[in-house]
Parts: structure tokens; C-alpha cells; sequence
């Protein structure tokens, strides 16, 4: 098994998310290129919600470790 520095498995990388459908778009009307952003929104509303609360958790653990 191969060695995964903590720095490294920790990274915050949002850029992972990629918009699923690119392609589509011109094919689109714009009623449904509006439907597409709003879901997009929600997903990054959603994710950076997660990334709060786990920062929140790090920061608790942290405490009570006494750093």
C-alpha cells in the first residue's frame, strides 16, 4: 500500500465537480439552461455546506486535543 501523506489526503480540491454536460448546452432551450444552473447552484450550495460543517468537526477535534 502506498504512503498518502496527511497534507495530501486532507486538500481541499473543489475542482473536482465539473459540470456533467457541457455539450448539451447549445442544444438546450433557455428555460432548461436555467434549470441546469439552478441544479449547479444547489450542488455547490450543498458541497461547500459539507466542507463548513467538516471544518467545524476538524476545529472541535483540534480543541480537544489541545491545540
Amino acid at each position: 500500500m502506498a504512503k498518502v501523506e496527511l497534507s495530501e489526503a486532507l486538500r481541499f480540491d473543489p475542482g473536482w465537480i465539473k459540470d456533467p454536460v457541457p455539450w448539451l448546452i447549445p442544444y438546450l432551450d433557455k428555460e432548461q439552461i436555467l434549470q441546469i444552473a439552478r441544479i449547479h447552484l444547489d450542488l455547490q450550495k450543498a458541497v461547500q455546506g459539507a466542507y463548513t460543517k467538516a471544518l467545524g468537526q476538524f476545529e472541535s477535534v483540534l480543541k480537544d486535543a489541545g491545540h
